[in-house]
């Protein structure tokens, strides 16, 4: 058992490992996004869209990292027997938003960044985002918390 703000996790159920493979699996794929549609922004648009670009793609990484910490803390706690629910993972949807709206109101108001390729690299990464977590049915506390609790072939419960 490994321990994260003193919430245990059950590294044994797989959920850790799951939890970390999915994100470096996004976060790998964002960047590819941020770095691929910044060239593009750069060639058809100039360096001031391509900055614009990156800081879509930095802030569409930084919730990324941000919800699945928040996922694989709520995950700990059901797999532990907690019954917190998605009512929690939900609340952690408005630290998440304000910091967005923050973000993009300090990037197109006092850096001067163009908002649509902001926006543009932002939602893909963000459709990239909830796109794979999806295929690989990783798609919140729910589903680890559920393999948590299958036990191993010849363990009696």
């Amino acid at each position: 058992m490994q321990s994260i703000s003193n919430i245990p996790i059950n590294e044994d159920a797989g959920q850790g490992e799951d939890l970390r493979a999915a994100f470096k699996s996004v976060l790998s794929l964002q960047v590819l996004i941020t770095l691929v549609a910044a060239g593009a922004f750069a060639w058809f648009g100039g360096r001031g869209d391509m900055l614009a670009a990156l800081y879509g793609g930095a802030c569409a990484a930084t919730t990324a990292t941000w919800l699945a910490w928040r996922v694989r803390r709520l995950s700990a706690r059901i797999g532990a027997g907690d019954k917190i629910g998605m009512t929690t993972l939900a609340g952690g949807m408005l630290p998440r938003l304000v910091f967005v709206a923050a973000a993009f109101g300090a990037g197109i108001g006092w850096l001067e960044l163009s908002a649509m390729p902001l926006a543009l690299v932002f939602g893909l990464n963000y459709f990239a985002y909830v796109a794979s977590l999806r295929s690989r049915a990783v798609s919140g506390p729910g589903k680890l918390a559920e393999k948590a609790a299958q036990k191993p072939e010849g363990e009696d419960r």
